[in-house]
């Protein structure tokens, strides 16, 4: 009988340990929203983008005017580039690709606690229900706190599994 209760116990102590740490959640995994805002977003992407980018994904950090407007010309974009608060803001431009019946729309950009990693969070807008399995050109300029991006390393886009079958992850190209 002590035996059996013993047992149970310890049965019980296992399990509030194994909900305790399946519970918690380990510091590096925690993400923030952080302030962000689009700029722009148009159908072209850069020159050579199929060539020289990675998992048909490029994401460009731009901290000053002179290097904005330089990347604003080699993502094809076309008119007057935008005036940017240069001494608190960044700029990220993202080329991207997504089916032409469903295009993408910029929802939030989620930094990690190790400040290396950050999230863009988009979302598939269909119009019609069902997607075509086309690929055209989008880049999408979003506004950060300069501070926030100062260490960031990788991107991860998040919401394009459906046109990518998985989430790309790539490394953060800056100026």
């Amino acid at each position: 009988m002590v035996v059996i209760i013993i047992k149970v116990k310890l049965l019980l102590l296992i399990s509030v340990v194994i909900i305790l740490v399946g519970c918690n959640s380990f510091e590096e995994d925690k993400a923030l929203i952080i302030s962000s805002d689009i700029i722009k977003s148009v159908k072209t992407v850069p020159n050579n983008f199929y060539n020289e980018s990675d998992e048909r994904v490029k994401v460009k950090k731009v901290t000053n005017q002179a290097d904005f407007n330089n990347t604003w010309s080699q993502f094809e974009l076309k008119g007057i580039p935008n005036e940017i608060d240069w001494n608190s803001k960044a700029s990220i431009f993202l080329a991207i690709t997504e089916s032409g019946s469903c295009p993408f729309r910029f929802k939030a950009v989620e930094l990690y606690a190790n400040k290396k990693d950050m999230i863009i969070h988009l979302d598939e807008q269909s119009k019609s229900g069902a997607c075509t399995a086309d690929i055209t050109p989008r880049t999408m300029i979003i506004e950060v706190d300069k501070d926030d991006v100062s260490g960031i390393v990788n991107v991860e886009i998040f919401g394009v599994e459906t046109h990518y079958g998985k989430t790309p992850k790539v490394k953060l190209i800056s100026e």
